[in-house]
C-alpha cells in the first residue's frame, strides 16, 4: 500500500509556521506560510516535502518571520503584517506583468530576447520600477515567454467561449525543409466587437497528407476547447487532399462546413485581369509618359540655369515645372 496523504491539519502539525486559510470566493481551503502568506503545495505529485522545505528555509521567509517577531515585540498588530505581505506580492506581481509585456513587446516585434541585456533592458530597467528585477535575456525565453504565451492562449480560450470560428490551415516547408501544418483561426469577438485572426498551432510532421494535416486541425480546436461542430468554414490551398480533408469530416460528424479553396490564388487573377484591362493599361501609359515628360523639363531647366551663369545671366526668371508627387513615386 502507498503512503496516506498528508490532510492540511497534518501539514499545520509538522510546521508550525503554516496554517489552513480558505480560498475567497471558493469556499475551499488551503495551506499557507503564516509569515508570507505563500500558499504551499500538497499535491504529493509535486513534491510538497521539497517545495515546503525549501521555502521555509529561504531567505524571503526569514526575513517576513523576523519582521513578525519584532512586530509582536513591539505590539504591532497581525494586521499590519498582512498588510506588508501583501503589498509585498502585489510588488512580485507587477514586476512579472512588467516582464510579460515586455517578452510580448520583443515577441511580436521579432526582436530577440537577447535585447534585454543591452539599451532596451537597461531603458525599461532605468526609467520603470517595477523592471528593476527583470532578468536576463537567456532567461527570458526558458521561462517568461511560455508564461506570456500561456497566458495569452487562455485569454484566446475566454475570448472564443461559445461562438463559431473559422479555420485557415496551409502547409509549408520551414526553414530547415521539414513540412509544417500552420493553423489559424478567425472568429468576431463580442467583447471588443471585432473580427480576430489568430495562430493557435504550428505542428511539424514527417509528411503532409489528410490525416496529418485533419490530426493537426483537430488539436488546435482542442487548444481553444473547440470541435469540428464549432467550424463554420475551412480556408485551404486548392490540393487534393486538403478537399479530401474537408470532405471526409463532413460526413463523419454529419455537418455542413463551407469550405473555400486558394484564396490567395483567386486574388491573384482578379488583380492581374483588373491590370490588363485595356482602361488600366492607358491609366499606366499616360502616367509613364507624363513621368517622362516631367523629367525631361527638369534637365532642360537646369541646362538653361547653367547657359545663363556662364553668360553672366543671373537670377534669369522661369518657373520650374513642378513634380508630379512631392515625393518619390
Amino acid at each position: 500500500m502507498g503512503r496516506k496523504r498528508k490532510t492540511l491539519d497534518d501539514w499545520c502539525k509538522k510546521h508550525e509556521d503554516l496554517q489552513i486559510a480558505t480560498i475567497d470566493n471558493e469556499g475551499t481551503h488551503t495551506l499557507v506560510c503564516k509569515y508570507c502568506n505563500t500558499e504551499m503545495v500538497t499535491d504529493p505529485a509535486k513534491k510538497p516535502y521539497d517545495r515546503i522545505r525549501e521555502h521555509l528555509m529561504s531567505s524571503r521567509h526569514k526575513k517576513f518571520k523576523t519582521a513578525s517577531k519584532e512586530a509582536e515585540t513591539a505590539g504591532t498588530s497581525q494586521e499590519t503584517l498582512f498588510d506588508m505581505s501583501c503589498r509585498q506580492r502585489a510588488k512580485e506581481t507587477e514586476a512579472d506583468g512588467v516582464i510579460h509585456d515586455f517578452v510580448r513587446a520583443l515577441a511580436y516585434s521579432g526582436i530577440s530576447m537577447h535585447q534585454a541585456d543591452g539599451p532596451l533592458g537597461d531603458f525599461a530597467r532605468k526609467y520603470c520600477k517595477a523592471a528593476k528585477t527583470m532578468p536576463t535575456g537567456q532567461r527570458l525565453p526558458l521561462k517568461y515567454l511560455k508564461e506570456a504565451f500561456d497566458k495569452d492562449m487562455e485569454k484566446i480560450h475566454n475570448d472564443m467561449r461559445d461562438v463559431k470560428v473559422s479555420v485557415i490551415v496551409d502547409e509549408s516547408p520551414d526553414i530547415t525543409g521539414v513540412p509544417t501544418i500552420n493553423t489559424l483561426l478567425c472568429y468576431y469577438s463580442q467583447k471588443n466587437v471585432k473580427k480576430h485572426v489568430v495562430l493557435v498551432n504550428v505542428d511539424r510532421v514527417n509528411a503532409s497528407n489528410s490525416y496529418t494535416v485533419a490530426s493537426a486541425v483537430s488539436k488546435a480546436l482542442l487548444t481553444v476547447g473547440k470541435t469540428w461542430k464549432d467550424v463554420v468554414a475551412v480556408a485551404t490551398d486548392s490540393a487534393e487532399y486538403m478537399r479530401k480533408i474537408v470532405r471526409e469530416i463532413c460526413q463523419a460528424e454529419g455537418i455542413q462546413i463551407l469550405h473555400v479553396k486558394d484564396i490567395a490564388h483567386l486574388i491573384h487573377v482578379s488583380v492581374d485581369h483588373a491590370i490588363s484591362l485595356p482602361c488600366i493599361s492607358d491609366v499606366r501609359s499616360v502616367v509613364i509618359k507624363f513621368g517622362a515628360l516631367f523629367k525631361h523639363a527638369n534637365k532642360l531647366y537646369q541646362k538653361y540655369t547653367e547657359i545663363c551663369s556662364s553668360n553672366g545671366l543671373f537670377g534669369a526668371e522661369i518657373e520650374k515645372p513642378a513634380s508630379v508627387v512631392p515625393n518619390r513615386w
